[in-house]
């Protein structure tokens, strides 16, 4: 463990500080100031903070947590035990996760850190784990099953990826990517333009303040709250169900089974999630990304400019209007369609089936077996990868990144410099 002060290793953990810290022998802790650790979670503080043995509690003086709930503080963030939250300028890390921050970082034994400034290695001395990976500013990492794009912005672990700009930080089984906007769960993400958060299988990475429970998670941009097993994003007020979730512009009601997107923001369910460039809502199998509103249900969705039709199985997504099978789906001009094997991303319309993906400058078609990437742009098989120029086409195996716009399947995902799309399994950041 490489430290700026005096840190103190444990066999099982490892802390990384810029003054003094305690490490205990499940995790590490990293602090601004000072910080405590409990066996079973964390905290982080810039003050003082107390911590419970089930959760921890972040605040600007001293809250306190309850181990099923959760308190978060516009301008800082809270952890708990199964999770992780990346603040602005301190971060906690527990056993299981781990969290990127702004300036310094912690890993974990099981994942890793990056950081710009300094880094923190796990037991056996490495930047790099054989389950993780550290992606640092301008380099990129490869994990042991895939492959390395980047243009100063990708890095990929076994189970996923966290791509930074400036930083990243990577679980074992997930990651987080900050450009100041996207944050991934376990199940699903959420990708914003300047806030992100992610559930507690995953990660949450904020620029600002974020609130994570034990089973959701809660974004916002002024302030937010969270129920243990749903969430609420919200610009001004809004109310959470103990299993789903409300997000409005002004005002929207969501019931357990479905939720609301709004132009400007963005919610997330507990088992998908809901990305917004002001645009965009996914279901748990697929998503889809629009340019006013979006209705999105647990199994599907629909995204549309005007009007649009969903069926139960698909979804459509329309510039006026457009029609979907269920097994496919149709992506209109300007926006983007994902099915929930594959995903379609156009400049100008597209067809995609359920296992691939095609991206087309004009149109494009695509056979279930491959895709086939349009003009200026390029193709990719199924394990690989292709970077287009302007646009690019991911497959459920690998992942692209484009300086435009992308789409991304269930099993990779893509982040583009206007909107993306991201799935369960990885992730890419764009240029933006």
């Amino acid at each position: 463990m490489e430290g700026v002060g005096k840190p103190a290793l444990d066999t099982e953990g490892l802390v990384e500080e810029f003054g003094s810290a305690a490490l205990d022998t499940e995790g590490p802790v990293e602090e601004v100031e000072r910080a405590a650790l409990d066996t079973e979670g964390l905290v982080e503080e810039v003050g003082s903070t107390a911590v419970d043995r089930e959760g921890l509690v972040e605040g600007v003086g001293s809250p306190e947590l309850d181990t099923e709930g959760l308190e978060e503080e516009v301008g800082r963030a809270a952890l708990d035990t199964e999770g992780l939250i990346e603040g602005v300028g301190r971060a906690a890390l527990d056993a299981e996760g781990l969290v990127e921050e702004v300036g310094r970082a912690a890993l974990d034994t099981e994942g890793l850190v990056e950081e710009v400034g300094r880094a923190a290695f796990d037991t056996e001395g490495a930047a790099l784990d054989t389950e993780g990976l550290v992606e640092g500013v301008g380099s990129a990492v490869l994990d042991t099953e895939g492959l390395e794009e980047e243009v100063r912005r990708a890095a990929l672990d076994t189970e996923g990826l966290v791509e930074g700009v400036g930083k990243a930080a990577l679980d074992t089984e997930g990651l987080v990517e900050k450009v100041r906007r996207a944050a991934l769960d376990t199940e699903g993400l959420v990708e914003g333009v300047g806030i992100a958060v992610l559930d507690t299988d995953g990660l949450v990475e904020e620029v600002g303040s974020a609130a994570l429970d034990t089973e959701g998670l809660v974004e916002e941009v002024g302030r937010a709250a969270s129920d243990t097993d749903g969430l609420v994003e919200e610009v001004g007020s809004a109310a959470v169900d103990t299993e789903g979730l409300v997000e409005e512009v002004g005002s929207a009601v969501l019931d357990t089974e479905w939720l609301v997107e709004g132009v400007g923001r963005a919610a997330l369910d507990t088992e998908g999630l809901m990305e917004g460039v002001r645009r965009a809502a996914l279901d748990t199998e697929g998503l889809m990304e629009g340019v006013g509103s979006a209705v999105l249900d647990t199994e599907r969705l629909v995204e549309g400019v005007g009007s649009a039709a969903l069926d139960s199985e698909g979804l459509v997504e329309g510039v006026g209007s457009a029609a979907l099978d269920t097994e496919g789906l149709v992506e209109g001009v300007g926006r983007a369609a994902l099915d929930t094997e594959g995903l379609m991303e156009g400049v100008g319309s597209a067809v995609l089936d359920t296992e691939r993906l095609v991206e087309g400058v004009g149109s494009a078609a695509l056979d279930s077996e491959g895709l086939v990437e349009g003009v200026g742009s390029a193709a990719l098989d199924t394990e690989g990868l292709v970077e287009g120029v302007g646009r690019a086409a991911l497959d459920t195996g690998g992942l692209v990144e484009e300086v435009g716009r992308t789409a991304l399947d269930i099993e990779g995902l893509v982040e583009g410099v206007g909107s993306a799309a991201l799935d369960t399994g990885q992730l890419v950041e764009g240029v933006g």
